[in-house]
């Protein structure tokens, strides 16, 4: 955002900092109207016998010009107003202003002593209406030296000697000098003002995203809006655990940059068809990922794309090993199942799950070949006519006992429908 004595060089800035400050700028203006209301209704009667103004008689403009524009103008600050009309109102009340100096300069010119009388009241005139116009730094300057030389104007129309005139054009010029003065810091401050509320505004953009990043979305809103402990049940989320086989011993021989380069492009990979097919990336653990299908907070989750997700991964990985002419391989592990979540930590929040189902999801992975996606029968239950299986056998899980598993092997019919999950599926427990 480059300040020049014209505003912002960017044009949408400075349109936006119009549309800001547009509240603010209102008050001022209204005060200012305010103040050049009663101005004007005093200068009515406070004109020289014989004064006039551009070939009017000074009475005559305070009255019918002076007076209502300045009430005009008032009026108007009670509405929003976009930024060129808001300087045609502030141009209207320096006109107002400008004859309320005319006015004010005929009444000097008899009675110089008075000159304070109208020099501080139109200071403020000053600083009000040229910070409430917006208007730049330059403009500003420009429509001060306009205003300051209004008097010079009048003077082949004034009576009075040369020393009155000249005390009552000082009154104007000092009433220029601090109002335009004023007026030029004011808009400076609120010009840098609007440059840290918008680099704050970055930067809370940018941890909000962050958090975005690390949480998932209802997750992020919870912790954003003030929750100090975010923690849900879910009914029934898939839950996917992958671990890249042989990695670990690997990873001595590649050297620090080169492993952590590989994993980087191999996890980018999983990160991009993780959301490409609507699925949370919950956490990388080493060489392992885990992934939810967690869509659906209160109700069985669809597990194709789950599976899908799987059939994937094994593809990016194999790829990836030819790539580099590594001995890498993946096993999978997928069950389904009640699980708790939350977000555990405050310096590096991180959402995660807990509960049986992980623990299932993590064992079958486990109980795998390099290559295999080995799936629970609840899983298998709910896939069986969307996927092809291949039988695997029985495998004894801690806790849990020992469990008929069948290997994922590839996508039937694209059409087919996720199978709900029976209820004596429902309520077996691995």
């Amino acid at each position: 955002m480059r300040l020049s004595a014209v505003g912002f060089r960017d044009r949408t800035t400075e349109d936006r900092f119009q549309a800001a400050f547009d509240a603010d700028l209102r008050v001022l203006t209204r005060g200012t109207s305010s103040i050049l209301v009663v101005l004007a209704a005093i200068a009515i009667f406070a004109h020289g016998e014989g004064a006039s103004a551009f070939g009017f008689a000074s009475q005559t403009i305070s009255a019918a010009v002076t007076l209502p524009l300045c009430i005009l103008a008032a009026a108007g600050t009670l509405f929003p107003m976009p930024p060129a009309l808001r300087q045609a109102v502030a141009g209207v009340t320096l006109a107002a202003a400008f004859a309320s100096a005319a006015a004010a300069f005929s009444y000097l010119i008899a009675r110089p002593d008075g000159a304070g009388l109208f020099a501080a009241p139109l200071a403020v005139v000053m600083t009000g209406v040229i910070a409430a116009g917006g208007f730049s730094a330059l403009m500003a300057g420009l429509m001060g030296a306009l205003f300051a030389a209004a008097p010079l104007m009048l003077v082949r129309n004034a009576g009075g000697g040369g020393e009155a005139a000249a005390i009552a054009l000082a009154s104007f010029m000092l009433a220029w000098m601090i109002g335009a003065s004023i007026a030029l810091l004011v808009e400076r401050l609120k010009r840098a003002q609007f440059v840290a509320e918008n680099a704050a505004q970055a930067e809370a953009a940018k941890s909000d995203s962050l958090v975005s990043a690390m949480l998932p979305e209802f997750a992020a809103v919870r912790l954003k809006a003030g929750e100090q402990r975010v923690a849900q049940s879910f009914q029934n989320i898939g839950v996917l655990f992958a671990d890249l086989a042989g990695f670990t011993q690997m990873s001595g021989r590649l050297g620090a940059s080169k492993t952590v380069a590989i994993l980087d492009e191999i996890f980018t990979a999983f990160d991009d068809a993780a959301a490409r097919l609507g699925l949370e990336r919950v956490k990388t653990m080493g060489d392992g990922y885990m992934a939810v299908a967690n869509k659906n907070r209160t109700a069985p989750n669809d597990l194709r794309p789950l599976a899908d997700f799987a059939l994937e991964i094994q593809r990016l990985a194999s790829e990836a090993a030819a790539r580099h002419g590594l001995p890498l391989g993946l096993r999978v592990g997928i069950h389904c199942g009640p699980a708790i979540g939350g977000v555990i930590g405050r310096h590096r929040p991180q959402f995660d799950y807990w509960g049986e189902t992980i623990n299932v999801a993590s064992r079958l992975e486990g109980q795998g070949k390099t290559g295999d996606i080995t799936v629970s029968p609840q899983v298998h239950a709910r896939l069986r006519t969307s996927h092809v299986f291949a039988a695997g056998g029985t495998a004894t899980l801690k806790g849990v006992g020992t469990v008929d598993v069948h290997k994922l092997v590839g996508r039937a019919d694209p059409n087919a429908g996720t199978q709900p999950l029976s209820q004596d599926l429902r309520s077996t427990a691995l």
